[in-house]
């Protein structure tokens, strides 16, 4: 049996808000378990979606963290509140790797997985350095002022079915973000991606936060666009619907992120600190903006970031502090 995503959503609320109001200070949910509870079946997808919701709602540690969050085996700790979450003797974030029966063969290469860059000694992210950093960014002379044009913009015209509509507000991302669109307009045209978006059901999907809209609408056929519908996804998210569901990707991220991971793994490959820009550069070749996301989210489980909004502030502080590192000492641009 299947159930709508709304009761499955429904389902795990109620039961980790009367845990709390009967007296409970933390609750562990395993996504297997939530099927079994719920006789449901193939519903996988959806409950560890709920359940990643929920970690927006209510301090947490990952306990168990199945491949791209998907598996009957995602196990989350939900606190009900930061100070029991940081008096539990067990606040360390755990992941732990899924158990896997592997034979001969198979065992012998994950004992000789593939190693890429080295280890350097890495930049902690607090709160106070996110809250300082969004401050200096909104009084930038060109990208505040260009931040409160692209929410007015899109205040004004938020809905995504009207042709010229979505026109001009694609014009105006590419060029206070530098994505340079018109180059790729020889492979794919405009057209096309107008159309892209009307189909999707765009509007609903992003008020949501459905973050497989950048890896759909990214893949033309023809050309990459994963820098460009990163950013138009997330503006219509953060700034029509005050969410944080989207990470940007650019040129500026994909450089830097490495000094805040000391390494990653993806893909069968531990990358190091000075190689996580390849590691990125996987992503975006082959669209896979979750294990992006999941990414910048590591980084900021490990520095134990939980405040309102930590995805753009992450992105600020990235941007800012790295804006100028360009050759001739001109500012970095979005690109």
């Amino acid at each position: 049996m299947k159930l709508p995503t709304a009761d499955i959503r429904k389902y795990i609320q109620n039961k980790v808000a009367a845990h709390f109001r009967d007296g409970g200070v933390l609750i562990e949910l395993v996504s297997g378990d939530i099927e079994r509870e719920l006789k449901i079946k193939d519903c996988t997808p959806q409950v560890c979606g709920v359940m990643q919701e929920t970690m927006e709602r209510h301090p947490h540690h990952v306990v168990e963290r199945p491949f791209k969050w998907q598996g009957t085996r995602l196990q989350i700790r939900y606190y009900k509140d930061t100070e029991t979450m940081y008096a539990d003797d067990r606040k360390e974030t755990i992941v732990r790797p899924p158990k896997v029966n592997l034979g001969r063969q198979m065992r012998v290469k994950a004992f000789s997985q593939q190693v890429k860059g080295t280890a350097v000694d890495i930049k902690k992210v607090t709160v106070d350095e996110l809250k300082k950093a969004a401050e200096l960014v909104a009084i930038d002379k060109r990208y505040g002022e260009e931040g409160v044009i692209i929410k007015n913009c899109f205040s004004q015209f938020p809905k995504n079915t009207d042709d010229n509509i979505i026109a001009m507000k694609m014009a105006l991302i590419d060029m206070t973000n530098s994505t340079n669109l018109n180059l790729h307009l020889g492979k794919v045209f405009l057209t096309d991606l107008i159309a892209k978006i009307k189909e999707c059901n765009f509007d609903e999907r992003v008020a949501r936060g459905d973050i497989s809209l950048v890896s759909e609408l990214a893949n033309t056929g023809t050309t990459n666009l994963f820098s460009f519908f990163s950013k138009y996804c997330l503006y219509h998210n953060f700034y029509l619907h005050e969410r944080d569901d989207f990470v940007i990707f650019d040129s500026v991220m994909q450089k830097h992120v490495g000094k805040y991971i000391s390494e990653y793994e993806y893909d069968g490959v531990i990358y190091r600190s000075t190689k996580i820009h390849d590691c990125i550069e996987q992503m975006r070749i082959t669209y896979d903006y979750d294990a992006y996301r999941e990414l910048i989210d590591t980084i900021l489980e490990n520095n134990r970031i939980k405040s309102e909004y930590r995805h753009r502030k992450f992105d600020w502080l990235v941007w800012y502090h790295n804006r100028r590192k360009t050759k001739k000492g001109k500012k970095k641009v979005r690109k």
